[in-house]
């Protein structure tokens, strides 16, 4: 694994991105030992991958990111204010997939419609459930962005128990670059 500033976190508040080294990814578990680091604030898990997703009256290449919302908007909050908006219509996070503005528009597809994905399983068919806005996501993938719980995109990638990258943020008090040293010692042992 590697440690690097984050550019390409949609929250737009991580300080840090822990990326796996190859495909196989990190254990879920590394997202812990990444929050034990002194100067960690916070450090999410997340899993993503560039898929082709299907609606009513398009078809996009959409990065889908498996995280989950609650932490992922609280990770959001540290930053500017509206930076990351979530407004689902369910309280189960693993119930469906949350799809910006720009997404909606490409496939043609409503915040209650459904969309298929094409993923390592096939071609699921999966609820939309809400969106997800902010400038963050807007600038990631042309604003074609699908969020869904860790645990789902887990299942829709075959990848259940890794990740491939931990978003971590570092407390105020704390060196961004001693940190990075310490999660990639940490991490590789």
């Amino acid at each position: 694994s590697a440690a690097r500033s984050s550019e390409r976190d949609p929250t737009d508040a991580a300080d840090v991105e822990v990326v796996a080294s190859d495909q196989t990814g990190l254990p879920a578990a590394a997202a812990r030992e990444a929050r034990a680091v002194p100067g960690v604030e916070y450090a999410l898990p997340v899993l993503r991958a560039l898929l082709t997703v299907d609606g009513p009256r398009g078809r996009a290449r959409t990065i889908v990111i498996g995280a989950n919302p609650a932490p992922l908007s609280d990770l959001s909050s540290r930053g500017d204010e509206g930076k990351l908006q979530i407004r689902s219509t369910t309280t189960r996070s693993d119930a469906g997939v949350l799809i910006t503005p720009e997404l909606s528009r490409s496939l043609g597809v409503s915040y209650a419609g459904t969309v298929r994905i094409q993923s390592p399983r096939g071609t699921v068919e999966i609820p939309v459930t809400g969106r997800v806005s902010g400038a963050g996501v807007d600038q990631v993938g042309g604003g074609r962005v699908a969020l869904m719980s860790l645990r789902a995109a887990q299942r829709l990638l075959n990848k259940r128990g890794r990740i491939d990258a931990i978003y971590v943020a570092v407390r105020p008090d704390a060196s961004v670059t001693e940190v990075e040293d310490a999660l990639v010692s940490r991490l590789e042992a």
